[in-house]
């Protein structure tokens, strides 16, 4: 995985794997492990999808996806599965609550 962080509330990052576990939980079904790596990318950032689309790159199958936390957060990603390596790039922006104002 490759991270970057220009600033405290965002996240740009890139990773991949080769063979992973949500392709062979998916039986190899495209559809199926793109959906499992979405699902599963929306669990581990506690967002909540808000739109997606299928998308096709450089003839592979890919997807499109975003959602937002509770806090105001944004996530966006997009999957590409080629072959048994399944490639995930992620834009994600925290938004953090208004500090409180001293009286």
């Amino acid at each position: 995985m490759i991270v970057a962080n220009p600033n405290a509330e965002t996240t740009y990052a890139i990773a991949w794997d080769d063979n992973p576990p949500v392709e062979r939980v998916s039986g190899q079904a495209v559809e199926r492990t793109l959906d499992n790596a979405r699902d599963g990318a929306l669990a581990r950032t506690q967002t909540t999808l808000m739109g997606e689309s299928h998308a096709n790159y450089l003839g592979y199958p890919a997807r499109d996806f975003s959602g937002h936390n509770q806090s105001g957060g944004l996530f966006n990603a997009r999957l590409i599965l080629k072959g048994t390596r399944l490639y995930m790039m992620i834009a994600a922006f925290l938004r953090r609550a208004p500090a409180a104002t001293k009286m």
